[in-house]
């Protein structure tokens, strides 16, 4: 089963969803969480995220988002051992890995990822 999570400030902020809803069967739901509670559940994506870990429904971890996001959501995977590829989004100045504007745990976002496993 495939699990959509969405996560946002405001229900204004809120992308996409009508297109993941579509999907929504026996085979995917969609989940949405707004900081303040105006669309989906109120919390954030790892308030959404963590049940779904803890009930083994979660086989792996695909994300895009702010740091923060994907920090929380890569301790999230790790303490569940749930593999992860996680999307860091970063200015990449020079694009061949020289000027290190997009140096992330030493990885060079525009040589190595920005797609990364979680670990790696």
């Amino acid at each position: 089963r495939l699990h959509s999570i969405i996560g946002a400030r405001t229900a204004q902020d809120v992308l996409y969803a009508p297109h993941f809803a579509g999907l929504d069967g026996d085979q995917h739901t969609l989940h949405v969480a707004t900081e303040d509670g105006t669309q989906g559940q109120y919390g954030r994506v790892t308030d959404l995220l963590a049940p779904l870990l803890a009930a083994g429904e979660i086989d792996g971890i695909y994300a895009c988002g702010p740091h923060g996001m994907l920090a929380a959501l890569a301790q999230l995977g790790k303490q569940h051992q749930v593999p992860q590829q996680l999307s860091w989004e970063a200015y990449m100045r020079c694009g061949i890995g020289i000027c290190g504007a997009c140096e992330h745990d030493g990885h060079v976002l525009c040589l190595d990822g920005p797609v990364l496993a979680a670990g790696s």
